[in-house]
């Protein structure tokens, strides 16, 4: 594997902006992206080609001088320069960012050690060793953000340069490419997660004659799966009402028992009978993307899991209806 050739310079420049001192002057730079945590998440698996980013030196060497820079002014020119050497692209510099990223968090924990009396090698200190791993992450995850807002792209283009890299070959970057995309999903308590820009992409890849890309379907019926039915169902360009239909209205049937939870007009356990043979109907209908609805919601909801149906879409004959069992549930 390529090792980024700066990644031995574990330490930020003396005066350097991206200290950790710095992070809420880094917090109202990147305000209007999502948030990068700290700690270091689960990788999620691949599940389609692997996607390899080839480093660009000089873009590379550009965001290592942003990365050091000691003033707004100083990282704002040292993003431009890198901008620029990816022609303004966000498929070119989104990719570089997270490898320039990633590249830099192999060397975190990488302290140097002493010698101790007697000439052997000292111990490091396991807490600190600790503080700066969680530490250099947090400078890391927050120029990320900050480079991603220097770009000033669309949030449709930000995504579909982000969702290739699901499927990329490193956990690291397979890692914050998920975090940046939910972060853009824009969820909260009050209000549904935001799916436009996901449906862009399954749109175009629709359009090119191309299955849209599982991870991202994954992503995205695992963050709700009532919106990404019928985000499918509008992205892939069903034209047909008798077929529409059917799939809305299960999904509304369902929607409407969660509904009744939320507000308490039933228990929040509560089990209704047209919600379970909505889920039936749905677990047997011909397109995949319908049963992996069905597939998720049961995985997350397991009172509404009739065995029957349970068996059926373990047994599905298309992987990506089987995945909700068997990733991150250890089924």
């Amino acid at each position: 594997m390529m090792r980024y050739k700066h990644a031995s310079r574990l330490r930020p420049r003396e005066g350097s902006l991206f200290t950790c001192v710095a992070m809420s002057t880094l917090s109202l730079l990147a305000a209007a992206l999502p948030v990068l945590g700290a700690e270091k998440p689960t990788p999620p698996p691949r599940t389609g080609p692997v996607v390899v980013v080839d480093p660009i030196e000089a873009v590379q060497d550009a965001l290592q001088d942003a990365l050091e820079a000691k003033d707004r002014d100083s990282v704002a020119m040292k993003l431009d320069t890198a901008i620029a050497k990816t022609g303004n692209d966000p498929a070119a510099f989104v990719p570089q960012v997270l490898l320039f990223a990633a590249r830099r968090m192999e060397a975190v924990g990488n302290v140097a050690v002493g010698a101790a009396p007697g000439g052997k090698p000292a111990q490091p200190d396991q807490a600190a060793v600790r503080r700066i791993d969680e530490d250099e992450r947090a400078r890391i995850k927050a120029f990320v953000g900050v480079s991603l807002s220097r770009l000033a792209a669309s949030k449709d283009a930000l995504v579909s340069s982000l969702a290739p890299q699901l499927d990329n070959r490193e956990d690291t970057i397979r890692s914050m490419a998920r975090e940046l995309l939910i972060g853009y999903e824009d969820r909260s308590a009050s209000r549904a997660s935001d799916f436009s820009a996901y449906r862009a992409v399954i749109e175009e890849e629709t359009r090119v004659g191309r299955e849209p890309r599982t991870s991202l379907a994954l992503l995205m019926y695992e963050s709700d799966p009532g919106l990404a039915l019928q985000t499918m169902t509008r992205a892939c360009q069903l034209r047909d009402p008798a077929e529409i239909k059917p799939i809305l209205w299960s999904e509304h049937v369902v929607a409407e028992l969660f509904w009744k939870r939320r507000f308490g007009f039933v228990a929040r356990d509560a089990v209704e009978a047209s919600a379970v043979r909505a889920l039936d109907d749905l677990s047997r209908h011909p397109r995949w993307w319908v049963r992996l609805y069905v597939a998720e919601l049961i995985c997350q909801n397991a009172e509404l899991a009739e065995r029957s149906v349970v068996d059926r879409l373990k047994s599905d004959d298309d992987a990506r209806v089987r995945m909700p069992f068997m990733v991150a549930r250890g089924s």
